[in-house]
């Protein structure tokens, strides 16, 4: 029984939403996980809703493949405050370290499991431009690569404004019926 019913047009076959759908499901696992432990260690500040909303991209991108239901709006919601977070006038880092002196956090805790953040995020497999920069993103932030982390939002915002993003988020490549992994 389908729980949604198809949207647009931009439909993928049952195999290519089963594997997107494979990402959601796996996104939810160590990443989310790796996720939780950041911010159980930081306790609160800038950095906490950045590693999440920023780490859950792919999984909202894929969760609905088989209904062709790209949560366009989430996704733009979450690259666009990501975006704001990440480029603040006041300074994400300045403000980061902060938060750190502030909550008394372990800073070398906090720094390795940033690192498993993004050793967990680039577990997940990619299969179109909008997956990969969604990846990209977190495994950037996970190695505090703010500015890398923000040229990957950014072409996400720019498949977004452009009104590419469906497009993109829908594409995949087959090899003889097999899915191909994205590569740049």
């Amino acid at each position: 029984m389908r729980l949604f019913e198809i949207k647009d047009e931009y439909t993928v076959p049952p195999e290519v939403a089963k594997a997107f759908m494979a990402i959601a499901d796996q996104q939810r696992g160590d990443p989310e996980h790796a996720m939780l432990r950041v911010q159980h260690t930081y306790k609160g500040g800038v950095l906490s809703p950045v590693v999440e909303h920023i780490g859950d991209l792919q999984h909202r991108m894929t969760e609905h493949a088989d209904a062709a239901m790209w949560l366009e709006d989430i996704i733009e919601e979450k690259v666009n405050r990501g975006l704001r977070y990440l480029t603040h006038g006041y300074g994400f880092e300045k403000e980061m370290q902060e938060n750190i002196r502030a909550n008394n956090t372990d800073v070398e805790k906090l720094d390795k499991l940033l690192l498993e953040y993004a050793r967990e995020h680039q577990k997940l497999p990619v299969y179109n431009a909008a997956h990969y920069h969604a990846r990209e993103s977190c495994i950037a932030i996970g190695k505090q690569q703010w500015t890398v982390a923000v040229d990957h939002l950014n072409v996400l915002k720019q498949m977004l404004d452009s009104g590419a993003y469906k497009r993109v988020v829908s594409s995949y490549l087959l090899n003889d019926s097999k899915l191909l992994p994205y590569s740049p």
